[in-house]
């Protein structure tokens, strides 16, 4: 088990965490937002493939943005248009490979299984949601920024459980 989901104060912040709906916004120019009441990608984000409710969807990419500090999930056009199916991807299979001349990302995922070869995908291919960087493009894991709060924190639940007689 991961160090990080022993924590209760960790655990709770991943059951917290989630974009709450699934509305959709304009940036406006220094006026903050706008939003866009209706637009295409909010039925998308409320069923985003064939598995899953918006909102377990919305809460898997911010469990991963909040433990490994990244989200990524494939991009399928479909019967909605150019975006009709969100597939969640493992954080730890896909990692930044650079940029290309025109400024797109390029990542790469190494899916599960022998003999599979690892895909190149580019940044209209992929939603991507980033965690604080020190790059601007690839996230960092807020647990692994907090080790050492977290591991003391999993000591004193350890010790205190052994000092008063508890078996967790």
């Amino acid at each position: 088990m991961d160090v990080d989901l022993r924590c209760r104060d960790a655990v709770g912040g991943v059951r917290v965490g989630g974009f709450r709906d699934a509305r959709v916004y304009r940036i406006r120019n220094g006026e903050g937002r706008e939003r866009l009441n209706g637009h295409r990608l909010e039925s998308v984000l409320e069923s985003p493939n064939a598995w899953q409710t918006g909102y377990q969807f919305r809460q898997l990419l911010a469990a991963q943005v909040i433990l490994r500090g990244n989200a990524v999930a494939e991009i399928l056009p479909g019967p909605r248009g150019a975006v009709d199916q969100l597939i969640p991807l493992s954080a730890d299979l896909v990692s930044f490979k650079g940029q290309e001349t025109d400024g797109r990302i390029v990542y790469e995922y190494a899916a599960p299984g022998v003999g599979i070869r690892p895909r190149i995908l580019r940044t209209g291919d992929v939603l991507h949601v980033a965690g604080p960087s020190l790059d601007g493009v690839w996230g960092m894991s807020v647990i692994t920024l907090m080790r050492n709060s977290v591991g003391l924190s999993v000591a004193t639940e350890e010790h205190g459980s052994r000092q008063f007689g508890g078996n967790s």
